[in-house]
């Protein structure tokens, strides 16, 4: 801990009650917590970690933490700016609802720039966003992602990590216009005895991954292949603005034309 406020972020969270643990790293003994003035208790310190069950609220939450300590000017805090997603993705109303997946990670990805969170990636369940299909890439057996270093953006753990293979993404939401921001980096080449395994030590021959992407039916991307055009390991990022409608939500379809369909990230944001 150290005696001084940090800047706030943007988090948000798909949940129906959201409570979420906050870790409190010092190496004091104990440390008690408050949430906007609200007092959320005492706690002892574990290898130099306190850690609380927080009951988020939409919008501003402080969490300002103290030592208990014979000495003063031990403390620090934080503003959250929360905004709480429901489960039921059609059920946001908000006109200012936005969404960003971290795709093919199990990780939340947080931008300190943009303030932007990026939600873990998980499987599709109807009423809510999620992949269909695919693979998540992975280094080794218990490597997700690569340690390459990704050009062109300062947000180069967001880029590798990645799905390849999959078919669609999809995102139940209410009827209205939306922007959608895919993002890619493509590692280039392939094996022909495993995808993307850059540890396979057999003889490697190049395909370029390329693929064509449509959202709700409509071709947005025709003949992509993000190495062939852009070269191999740089950040790029494609947006569209596409309208819901129907209680169709927004499907964003991935087809195979050779080497693989990938995506590293997306995020939508609702126009209005």
């Amino acid at each position: 801990m150290r005696g001084s406020v940090s800047n706030g972020f943007r988090g948000s969270i798909c949940v129906d009650f959201p409570v979420q643990p906050v870790k409190i790293y010092s190496n004091l003994e104990k440390i008690e917590l408050f949430q906007n003035g609200k007092w959320l208790g005492v706690q002892n310190t574990n290898k130099g970690v306190a850690v609380w069950n927080v009951p988020f609220v939409n919008g501003r939450n402080f969490l300002f933490a103290k030592g208990v300590n014979e000495k003063s000017g031990y403390e620090d805090g934080i503003e959250i700016n929360f905004e709480i997603v429901p489960l039921k993705l059609n059920q946001n109303k908000n006109k200012d609802f936005e969404l960003a997946v971290n795709v093919g990670s199990n990780c939340f990805f947080i931008d300190p720039i943009n303030n932007t969170t990026w939600f873990p990636d998980q499987e599709y369940k109807m009423g809510g966003f999620g992949y269909l299909g695919g693979e998540v890439y992975r280094s080794s057996e218990i490597r997700i992602g690569h340690q390459s270093e990704v050009n062109l953006t300062r947000n180069v753990p967001l880029y590798q990590t990645f799905r390849f293979g999959l078919t669609d993404y999809k995102f139940d939401v209410a009827d209205g216009e939306y922007e959608v921001e895919l993002h890619f980096s493509d590692l280039e080449s392939k094996t022909q005895k495993s995808i993307y395994d850059l540890n396979d030590k057999e003889d490697i021959s190049k395909e370029l991954s390329e693929f064509n992407v449509s959202i709700n039916g409509a071709k947005v991307l025709e003949e992509f292949s993000p190495a062939k055009q852009y070269g191999a390991l740089n950040a790029i990022v494609k947006t569209f603005v596409v309208t819901a409608k129907g209680l169709k939500g927004l499907t964003i379809s991935f087809e195979h034309i050779k080497g693989n369909t990938l995506l590293n990230a997306i995020k939508i944001r609702r126009l209005n």
